[in-house]
């Protein structure tokens, strides 16, 4: 809605701007004459703390002079000096009452200082206590750059962060890894914290950890995913029931990959005479978690998603918490392509969908506002596998004519080339 209202004021500035000049009453577009007012909230001096769940309201006294009553949109824009500055967007860009997030305040107050990490975070002034925070409000006609104007400073004398920064997930390697098995147990955390597995920061989220360790010789070693003591149900190993599996990598290649299961199973590196292994874990398929293990120090490219939203697997919205219900394309070589296969399991009439980049947050304003990848032909494009064809950011799904109940279709997205192209064919 918001880029057809935009392109539609664009028209509109350009024909008043072309108007003719003999009308002294005919609305003409300029820069704004009149100020951006930001009204100063009653909390300016008191001690503001910010909360994950919080909402932080400002509002404007009124729009810009730019000639006439235009649709626009608001900011806010946040400062420890007036000249570094963090945007965030209110929860309604168009009205002039603007509700942002605490949480997004608090993020952007971590970016304004390069906190990206729990021991920066410990080390700054704002993990002490409150600080004056400088805040101004933005206005700007879509897509009309000359309409951009920016309030005065408020000044908020005492705003107290948190630390907001998402950090990778952990889990933990125990075994005799260290010399002697330590207790999976909180009181040990200390003791253990050399012997975790992370998520990459560029994964968070993914539940995909991965470490290189350097292990003794004649290791034996399964993995826990919390700190709830040897009975505490958190632990996985290699088979189903409490045995050792053992793994002679130097007979295979140098590497291992098979199933996790939850049990307290062991992984036994047979004949392994000590030195670098590199450990992934992989649960973000809470049905098939898995394990892979490397001799040697390897780089571990994370897997990439996008999700195919639509009719084969229920058209639920692309947030996190329908992660399981969507259909996920993996690129696990860093290519740009994307695969997943699906299995057709009844009758279908309206076989339609499309792709998201990403998942939204569940508590996006918006959960169908994901960043798309749709077909170019408009919606409900009626094709026939096998088919290959370019896509575009629209919201626009394709729909298979002659899928059939049994059929495996194999989904392939390569993003390596600019349109990105969108295939599917049915496969073994």
């Amino acid at each position: 809605m918001i880029n057809k209202l935009s392109l539609y004021m664009a028209v509109l500035i350009a024909c008043l701007g072309l108007a003719a000049c003999d009308d002294d009453n005919t609305p003409q577009y300029h820069d704004a004459t009149t100020k951006l007012v930001l009204n100063t909230p009653p909390f300016a001096t008191s001690t503001y703390e910010l909360t994950p769940g919080g909402m932080m309201d400002f509002t404007v006294a009124e729009q810009p002079d730019y000639g006439f009553l235009a649709a626009v949109n608001y900011g806010i824009e946040v400062s420890f000096d007036k000249t570094n500055t963090v945007a965030i967007a209110p929860e309604k860009l168009t009205t002039q009452t603007l509700q942002i997030k605490e949480q997004l305040v608090a993020q952007a107050m971590l970016q304004l200082e390069g906190i990206e990490d729990a021991d920066a975070w410990a080390a700054s002034s704002m993990s002490q206590g409150p600080v004056t925070l400088y805040v101004r409000a933005t206005c700007q006609i879509p897509d009309v750059e000359s309409s951009f104007v920016t309030s005065e400073w408020v000044t908020l004398e005492n705003v107290k962060a948190y630390f907001a920064v998402r950090e990778p997930g952990s889990i933990y390697i125990i075994g005799n890894v260290s010399g002697e098995w330590i207790e999976p147990a909180a009181g040990n955390a200390e003791r253990l914290s050399a012997w975790r597995l992370f998520e990459s920061k560029t994964a968070i989220g993914s539940k995909i950890y991965s470490a290189v360790f350097n292990l003794p010789a004649d290791p034996y070693f399964r993995f826990y995913t919390d700190l709830t003591g040897w009975d505490g149900g958190a632990s996985m190993g290699p088979l189903e029931n409490e045995d050792n599996l053992s793994v002679d990598l130097a007979a295979n290649g140098g590497q291992w990959e098979g199933s996790l299961y939850k049990s307290k199973a062991n992984f036994h590196l047979e004949g392994f005479t000590g030195g670098e292994v590199t450990i992934v874990v992989n649960l973000s398929d809470a049905k098939n978690p898995t394990c892979q293990i490397m001799a040697g120090s390897q780089t571990v490219i994370d897997p990439k998603y996008i999700y195919l939203v639509g009719q084969p697997v229920g058209w639920n919205a692309p947030i996190e918490s329908n992660k399981d219900q969507l259909l996920a394309l993996v690129d696990k070589t860093d290519s740009g392509i994307y695969t997943a296969t699906v299995e057709v399991e009844s009758a279908i009439d309206w076989f339609n969908f499309r792709f998201a980049k990403a998942l939204l947050p569940d508590d996006a304003p918006n959960q169908w506002g994901a960043e798309w990848i749709g077909c170019p032909e408009g919606d409900n494009f009626e094709v026939n596998m096998p088919f290959t064809g370019p896509s575009d950011g629209s919201e626009n799904t394709w729909r298979i004519m002659n899928a059939q109940v049994g059929q495996k279709i194999k989904f392939v997205v390569d993003t390596s080339v600019e349109p990105a192209t969108v295939s599917f064919s049915v496969t073994e």
